[in-house]
């Protein structure tokens, strides 16, 4: 089935496509979830005791200190550096005497590795 989406060609909307505007979800999480998640908070002050409780036991110290200041401060952000190769000019010598020390052996044995 073909359908037009707005100034795009026509193209296949499946059952997992959706028009502009329509929600794959128009119901919302399920209740179950949300129940779950008030069960869990009607004893949030119970768990931080017992957290607090637990940092007396040596086994179990560490991990309850994370969980509390996870829960009080929030994770740790976490970052990520990302180096974007788009021409040969991008990589260091030591990167090319890499390379070509690699298909250097390839030719030699007749290996290789992709």
């Amino acid at each position: 089935m073909t359908k037009s989406l707005g100034n795009k060609p026509e193209q296949d909307v499946g059952p997992h496509r959706w028009q502009k505007g329509q929600s794959g979800n128009p119901s919302g999480r399920p209740a179950v979830v949300q129940h779950v998640k008030e069960l869990a908070r009607a004893h949030t002050t119970e768990a931080i005791q017992a957290l607090v409780e637990a940092l007396k036991d040596p086994r179990s110290k560490v991990p309850a200190a994370m969980a509390l200041l996870d829960r009080g401060y929030g994770r740790p952000e976490q970052t990520h550096t990302i180096r974007q190769i788009t021409t040969i000019a991008d990589l260091s010598d030591d990167e090319l005497a890499a390379i070509a020390a690699n298909v250097e052996r390839e030719k030699l044995t007749g290996e290789t590795r992709h």
